[in-house]
């Protein structure tokens, strides 16, 4: 797959109508464009199933949760709680912003995300769906190794 990165984004839509942010409406751009790689931007929220099953079915689909932490906790988790069931792993960013805020609440917005990520890999763990390691492995993909492979960054 050729390397040309496009950032969409989704759901929900500061102070307008998020109407027109389906992530639905992505699936005839995704269908041309299947050289290109979407980065789905805010797991379409409210509509985060949907995103849960562009991902699943097109292989130039990655689920990002920036901002996802800070609009609803509990949709976020729920949301992850779901994909692990229908996404691949290596297609889902933990963590991430468009942010034009100061840095005091993009941490803030990571910690949210940590403890979110590790409520619902705790979960799993415990009703035993998976083992410590590989929750770890997980987390370590979400929040670091798929955002830099999507994006190839170098560090």
């Amino acid at each position: 797959m050729a390397h040309i990165g496009s950032h969409r984004y989704t759901g929900r839509k500061l102070g307008g109508d998020f109407t027109a942010t389906r992530p639905t409406l992505l699936i005839p751009l995704v269908k041309r464009h299947r050289e290109a790689k979407f980065d789905v931007y805010h797991a379409g929220i409210p509509w985060v199933r949907e995103a849960g099953i562009l991902g699943k079915s097109f292989p130039n689909v990655w689920l990002n949760l920036c901002w996802c932490h800070i609009v609803s906790q509990e949709m976020t988790c729920s949301a992850l709680t779901e994909w692990l069931d229908l996404v691949p792993v290596n297609k889902i960013i933990g963590f991430g912003g468009d942010y034009n805020v100061p840095v005091e609440k993009v941490y803030g917005h990571l910690v949210m995300a940590r403890e979110d990520i590790a409520r619902v890999l705790a979960d799993r763990v415990s009703r035993g769906l998976m083992n410590r390691e590989e929750a770890l492995e997980i987390a370590h993909m979400w929040l670091y190794d798929n955002p830099k492979e999507l994006y190839r960054l170098n560090v």
